[in-house]
């Protein structure tokens, strides 16, 4: 069971500083540098348009309230086209930690949830991701989350050099479409 004093809520720029330290200690996470979160949901997004990038964190409240570590995170973007006068998204998992202390703890499905909302706001028909094959404890939680694996990238990641196992999850159908 999850610790009631967990919060998920969108990052801020007082934020990435943690996020980025958080990222660099997960030897599984994508290592950007700092100047790339900035593209994540640092601004607030305007009411007449439709944000690309989202950057969700966890958050352990030492009380309610006060913020006492970030604990995860989960970067996503969507994909916008415009298909007749309607827009439609596919949406990427791109990066995703939960520090090594917080994890089977549920925070990674809180983390994944409050990403399936943002892509379903951003009317996309899937989420996609790749994780390292053998990060076998990310792929077990992205399966119990309805994610299906729908191929395999050879040699996709350096250090080590490792395969990519892709994972896809539906989120809307159209009408008429099964």
């Amino acid at each position: 069971m999850i610790d009631d004093r967990i919060i998920v809520r969108r990052a801020g720029p007082a934020d990435v500083d943690a996020v980025v330290t958080l990222a660099e200690a997960a030897s599984t996470a994508a290592h950007w540098p700092r100047t790339a979160y900035d593209a994540y949901g640092m601004a607030l997004p305007q009411e007449d348009s439709i944000p690309a990038k989202a950057l969700f964190i966890a958050c352990m409240c030492a009380w309610p309230g006060q913020i006492a570590e970030i604990v995860g995170f989960i970067a996503l973007s969507a994909l916008l086209t415009t298909d007749s006068a309607q827009i439609a998204s596919e949406c990427e998992l791109e990066n995703m930690v939960v520090a090594e202390p917080w994890r089977r703890q549920g925070v990674g499905q809180r983390l994944v949830a409050a990403g399936l909302l943002w892509c379903g706001a951003q009317l996309g028909s899937v989420l996609r991701l790749e994780v390292r094959a053998s990060n076998v404890a990310a792929i077990a939680l992205y399966e119990l989350g309805g994610f299906a694996v729908a191929g395999r990238r050879p040699a996709y990641y350096s250090q080590p050099v490792e395969d990519a196992v892709l994972l896809q999850k539906a989120l809307h159908t159209s009408p008429g479409k099964a």
